[in-house]
């Protein structure tokens, strides 16, 4: 069972990037380098998972 998703607007957010790249708004308040970042957290621990073994962390995760 997966859990629960938090509550937010995340179409919002992704417009808000998306008008970020192109230079019409700010940065939102999560940056696209955290997201990404965090998205590499989650293909490690998947892997880690299927692996039954800890997975290394590249330095730039530090």
């Amino acid at each position: 069972m997966l859990p629960p998703i938090a509550p937010g607007n995340y179409l919002a957010y992704d417009a808000q990037l998306r008008d970020h790249l192109w230079g019409l708004a700010p940065e939102p308040g999560v940056t696209a380098a955290q997201v990404h970042a965090l998205m590499q957290l989650l293909v490690l621990g998947a892997q880690s998972a299927a692996s039954g073994r800890f997975v290394a962390l590249p330095a730039a995760l530090h």
